[in-house]
């Protein structure tokens, strides 16, 4: 019984951690919730000072973009101490079950989410709980408006279109 208690735990403790990377990955390079979770190892790559740059190959325009940011080499080297999976064609979030090489499922990243959402609910009491994974999304975008980033290198670097960047941040 306790082999049992320890190893839910461990799993527990595994897609906590994977969450707060997840996030912050979202959040420093403004992709989508399905091209993280499609993220491979084999499309990261760790430089010398400290960024990471990023091949996502499963967007939802179907063109490959690659993306860069300082210090995120940090966040993926923590994964790796931690996933299960590491080979080459692994999923960088990929489930906690050593035998099935799979990426996280949506839904446990989504159930997580609504979990941490309620214990931060508990602690703020006007926190929104309407809040979505997607939501950093926005964050980056906004953060990056801004900084007065042109609204083109926007567009290319989270990879929409010029027209939604301008409908739905700068409409009043």
């Amino acid at each position: 019984i306790n082999d049992i208690k320890q190893s839910s735990r461990d799993k527990e403790v595994f897609y906590r951690k994977m969450l707060h990377d997840f996030i912050h990955l979202l959040a420093w390079y403004g992709c989508r919730v399905g091209e993280l979770r499609n993220l491979r190892w084999n499309n990261v790559t760790i430089k010398a000072d400290g960024s990471a740059v990023v091949e996502f190959t499963h967007t939802k325009t179907h063109r490959n973009r690659v993306c860069q940011a300082k210090n995120m080499g940090v966040v993926f080297n923590r994964i790796r101490d931690y996933a299960t999976h590491q080979g080459e064609h692994d999923f960088v979030f990929s489930r906690y079950e050593s035998n099935r090489r799979e990426q996280c499922t949506r839904e446990n990243l989504y159930n997580r989410f609504i979990q941490l959402k309620d214990v931060v609910k508990l602690k703020h009491e006007n926190f929104d709980l309407k809040k979505v994974l997607y939501c950093f999304r926005h964050y980056f975008i906004t953060l990056r408006i801004e900084a007065g980033q042109s609204t083109i290198d926007i567009a290319r670097y989270t990879g929409t279109s010029l027209n939604q960047i301008e409908k739905h941040y700068y409409s009043s």
